[in-house]
């Protein structure tokens, strides 16, 4: 695996790694010598992950890469045969999938609890925002009159008393 950041460019040396594929999730680790356990290394979760598997140049054939919030992080991986390799990215592809099938019913049944179609989204968006706008001048009211001194019309009380 090498890996590539923003800030420093391509990893030259490559590390071996073990990846452990769960639902929501992708475990890095290092397999630690003389022994069947491993050490982690990092945690990827699957809905911030994105997936190129048709890459360029040598080894390409056993090669793909998984990138983070928007290629800011990126990991080559290299599997052990092209074989291996299609394993793998069916699999992430295969919950990548379920991920997006999920968001994509959650988002209809609360649009379609609402009983909101999608005309009248536009609308709420626009009652929602005058909401804001009223919110926000009930706070500035508040602060003004929780000055001291003035009163909701911007008046003084006068100090002196009525005789």
């Amino acid at each position: 695996m090498w890996t590539e950041n923003k800030k420093d460019r391509l990893r030259l040396k490559g590390h071996q790694r073990h990846l452990f594929l769960y639902q929501r999730s992708l475990l890095i680790c290092k397999k630690i010598p003389k022994s069947s356990s491993y050490e982690f290394r990092n945690r990827l979760s699957l809905s911030e992950v994105g997936l190129t598997e048709a890459l360029k140049g040598s080894g390409s054939s056993k090669k793909f890469e998984i990138w983070v919030n928007g290629r800011q992080k990126v990991f080559l991986l290299q599997a052990e045969t092209p074989e291996l390799k299609e394993l793998w990215v069916r699999e992430i592809k295969k919950l990548l999938l379920e991920q997006l099938e999920s968001l994509r019913a959650t988002k209809a049944q609360t649009i379609g609890a609402c009983g909101v179609g999608a005309s009248s989204l536009s609308s709420m968006m626009n009652i929602s925002s005058s909401k804001k706008q009223i919110t926000a001048a009930m706070t500035r009211r508040q602060k003004m009159t929780s000055t001291k001194g003035i009163t909701l019309n911007g008046w003084r009380p006068s100090n002196i008393g009525h005789r």
